[in-house]
């Protein structure tokens, strides 16, 4: 596998168990995250392959949230996965190795 300007590089035509956990932050003026897993074929046009959305109770000033999506998907060689945000969130984003993270592998 390559990372490659924030994109993972698929070696392998095949199956894989694709996730992407992300740590944040939130305020009054972030009230969630839209996290996206995209997949760009070699062939084709950026697509979203997985979506989630985490929402803040509004009673609570400040909290730490983490959104975990994974799923199996057929993949070929020298596709690309990677991840997006909600712009209203960037700054929030932790990206601690134990926090922040996303990856592949072959099943």
């Amino acid at each position: 596998m390559q990372h490659i300007n924030g994109d993972l590089i698929i070696p392998k035509r095949g199956r894989y168990y694709v996730y992407s956990q992300l740590y944040f932050r939130s305020n009054k003026d972030q009230p969630h995250l839209v996290h996206f897993m995209h997949h760009t074929p070699v062939n084709g046009t950026r697509v979203v392959l997985m979506r989630s959305i985490t929402t803040r109770c509004k009673n609570n000033q400040l909290h730490l949230f983490s959104s975990y999506q994974g799923g199996v998907f057929q993949l070929q060689t020298g596709d690309k996965l990677t991840v997006g945000i909600s712009k209203s969130v960037m700054n929030g984003l932790i990206m601690a190795d134990t926090a922040s993270f996303f990856g592949a592998f072959m099943i």
